[in-house]
């Protein structure tokens, strides 16, 4: 579990900031609950103490510097790698199971995640996320890097509104933080090997030790092989979702001095997979097939109407197996990422000094046949995609007696693109009346960012702090390359991409905190987050070139909160309510060949969150969330919209979209889990289970597509020999086998739908040393 230890956001150690958590005395019930929730660590753990067993206290680096859960003015979930161990919680696209306020989808192989209705639905190069994913102190801006099965975690924190201060780019949503675990001097570790259906083979490594007296190292291995699919490629009858993975982390920690750490991660990651895309027709579309069928018989002098119905009745459909496929070729995708970060802390006195230097290299290349149907050559696309990234931030910060401060200066240079990007098949062809079989575009986006930051929490009294923050960035793209129009091998148009542009914001943090006792904080905080406008490389204009570059979108803030601990702390309540001014959308619409954005005009959010954490019986832990979240375009002309053909297929055009809600926004969500520990004769048990509901909500703005409420249903059951040397396990997801979405897109080809998980199953057997 989450251990009262003085460590860094890198989980190096550090000395205790003057500021001491919260006390625990007893007594205070919560009487202002008009206010939703927000995770008070989402692990409650016994703590053996003289008083009796407590909720084990919860230790964050939200404000980059450690401090309890309860002392931060900021809505938080944060999650031990224990707790997430023990509630299944295996790979990040979980993370909303426990998580109020986040879903959490996929486009292609990339992250899509959503906080409180703020997110990115597109995952093209150099298309920064909304919601930011960190990595042990390091931005990965591509999400296509954010989708991994979670191995060595020490936690992971999820921050939801704007945290742009401290954190920076495209952090207006929010963000998720994964902490790796450090190295240790003493020798241990663990090994664990799972088999579940699906032909599913995992295998867990993590192994720590000193090899002298300032220098300890670990490595972290994990594969996961799923050899046989959710479902199967009806045309060509092979498997589909399916994958495999290979991650590798090993860190070292160097400690030269005593006030210096060092801490150097080295990083690697294999994936070969079809989760994402596997698109499959959703229920009642027909495939863009049907198109061909309508158009081959009005060349015949069949009249409109009898065409329509015989090309609706031989168009693709939806097939009956949730996690079937039904297009001419298989859809893939290999990924491959490799990184390197360098983190260095040094304590001068009262001041203390650090540098994080990274880089990572990504490449994902992905095939699949867009058009979702079986007709031969209709619309394959190839997309190879990379992005190179450089990151450094220096920070220097200081605590007195009545005052923390931080400042800093970040910076960020990347390369990415696609080479190339391929769309070919009949569809080009009709398209552009027989002249062009293909398009490739080769293309590449430069950026450069920098940003320089402070942040200031000044108490007044012992019980009144006051938080300021500013930051200043500046963000510089440039976009280059070639996009082509192919007959056969021959390119026929060509146009060149030249184009550049630079956008600037002033950001901001002003929270006031009051703490009505040692267990109960209450906060009110104006924040604003800025995400940068971007070009939109994922489909270009072998004619015209580029469009013109999305302009940045801006989200103004409002929150109030309440944190408290009481019986004993035997209970945990977290409470926060929010309202959102969200301008300049970054919206996505699907075109043939890809996806592009614009902007949205207005839009406005507001919800609460609630969560609890208790310490029923010794041996009996309760965790539970719930959102509500209400969303709302102001303004929005223009907007896209797709009217199915009745034949195959959409016809696209635009309306006034005002008061249509805004994507992946349910209007609640609610979590419980239960674990159950118990020590025996023959050793310790342990018993979990989580529950988790999603209302329904709607794919895109036009509000037409939409993902019915769900539920899922996880459960484990875990044998500790006495000495905690071995363990043996069996554990069961989605056991109610329940049909949802991760991701919905539709476009002129149809309406399509990437499945989630069905019901898994399996069994575990690990061994601590």
């Amino acid at each position: 579990m989450i251990k009262t230890i003085h460590r860094n956001s890198n989980g190096a150690s550090q000395p205790p900031k003057p500021k001491a958590r919260r006390g625990h005395k007893p007594g205070f019930t919560l009487g202002l609950m008009a206010i939703g929730l927000l995770n008070a660590g989402g692990v409650a753990t016994v703590s053996a103490q003289s008083s009796g067993a407590t909720l084990e206290e919860v230790m964050v680096t939200a404000q980059r510097r450690e401090q309890s859960v309860l002392d931060v003015p900021i809505a938080i979930s944060a999650f031990s790698g224990n707790f997430l161990n023990e509630t299944g919680i295996k790979d990040s696209m979980e993370l909303e199971m426990v998580t109020p306020g986040l879903t959490y989808g996929r486009q292609l192989n990339g992250a899509v995640p959503f906080i409180r209705g703020v997110g990115t639905q597109t995952t093209a190069a150099g298309q920064d996320s909304s919601v930011a994913s960190y990595i042990d102190d390091v931005y990965v801006s591509s999400s296509v890097g954010s989708v991994m099965r979670l191995a060595n975690i020490e936690r992971v924190e999820v921050l939801k509104g704007p945290q742009g201060t401290l954190f920076g780019r495209n952090a207006t949503g929010g963000l998720m933080h994964l902490i790796t675990k450090t190295p240790d001097h003493e020798t241990q570790g663990t090994a664990e090997l799972s088999y579940g259906n699906f032909d599913t083979l995992e295998a867990r490594f993590y192994g720590t030790t000193g090899l002298s007296d300032n220098i300890a190292v670990d490595l972290s291995v994990l594969y996961h092989d799923q050899d046989e699919g959710w479902g199967e490629n009806i045309p060509t009858g092979n498997d589909v979702n399916q994958g495999k993975e290979t991650n590798i982390r090993n860190k070292w920690l160097i400690t030269p001095g005593d006030n210096t750490d060092i801490v150097v991660s080295l990083s690697y990651a294999d994936i070969e997979s079809s989760f994402g895309t596997s698109m499959r027709l959703d229920e009642g579309a027909l495939g863009v097939d049907g198109q061909l069928v309508f158009g081959g018989l009005l060349a015949q002098g069949v009249d409109p109407a009898t065409a329509a119905g015989i090309a609706a009745s031989q168009a693709t459909t939806a097939p009956d197996d949730y996690w079937d496929l039904t297009a001419d070729i298989d859809p893939e995708a290999n990924i491959e990422q490799t990184g390197i970060s360098i983190n260095i802390r040094h304590q001068f006195d009262d001041i203390e000094l650090v540098s994080i230097t990274a880089y990572n290299d990504i490449t994902a290349d992905q095939s699949f046949a867009q058009d979702g149907t079986p007709f031969p050559n209709l619309l394959p696309v190839l997309l190879d995609q990379f992005t190179e990234t450089w990151t450094q931030e220096f920070r220097i910060s200081s605590a007195t007696d009545n005052m923390d401060w931080i400042a800093g200066v970040y910076i960020l240079d990347e390369e990415a693109g696609y080479d190339p990007t391929i769309v070919g098949g009949e569809f080009i062809a009709l398209g552009s009346g027989g002249l062009l079989t293909s398009t490739q575009d080769n293309n590449q986006q430069d950026t450069f960012s920098w940003a320089v930051f402070a942040q200031a929490d000044y108490s007044f009294t012992e019980r009144t702090t006051l938080t300021l923050g500013l930051r200043y960035t500046e963000d510089e793209r440039e976009i280059s390359g070639t996009s082509s129009g192919f007959q056969g091998d021959t390119p026929l148009l060509v146009a060149q991409l030249d184009d550049e542009e630079t956008w600037d914001e002033i950001t901001w943090r002003i929270a006031l905190s009051y703490d009505f006792s040692d267990d109960t904080m209450s906060y009110i905080s104006y924040n604003r987050g800025f995400k940068s406008g971007v070009f939109d490389m994922n489909v270009l204009d072998p004619i015209g070139g580029s469009d013109n570059p999305v302009e940045p979108e801006i989200l103004d803030a409002y929150e109030v909160g309440i944190k408290s601990e009481f019986m004993e702390s035997r209970m945990r309540l977290s409470a926060s309510a929010f309202y959102y001014e969200y301008d300049d959308l970054q919206v996505l619409v699907s075109v043939p060949g890809g996806t592009q954005l614009f902007n949205a005009a207005e839009a406005t959010m507001y919800g609460a969150e609630l969560e609890l954490n208790a310490l029923v019986t010794d041996n009996l832990t309760i965790n539970a969330g719930l959102s509500y979240l209400d969303t709302e375009y102001d303004k929005f002309p223009e907007g896209p919209t797709l009217t199915p053909t009745g034949f195959g297929g959409n016809i696209q055009s635009t309306a006034d979209l005002q008061g249509n809600e805004l994507p992946r926004s349910p209007e609640y969500t609610f979590n419980l889990s239960a674990i159950y520990d118990v020590t025996t004769s023959i050793g310790r048990i342990n018993a979990s289970a989580h529950y988790y509901h999603s209302d329904s909500f709607y794919w895109e703005s036009e509000n037409r597509t939409e993902q019915d409420s769900y539920d899922l249903l996880n459960a484990q059951l875990t044998w500790y020999s006495n000495d905690e040397t071995y363990y043996v396990g069996a554990y069961g997801n989605n056991l109610a086998d329940e049909e949802y979405g991760t991701f919905g897109i539709s476009s002129e080809l149809g309406d399509f739908l990437s499945p989630g998980s069905p019901r898994t199953y399996g069994v575990r057997l690990g061994i601590n040393f």
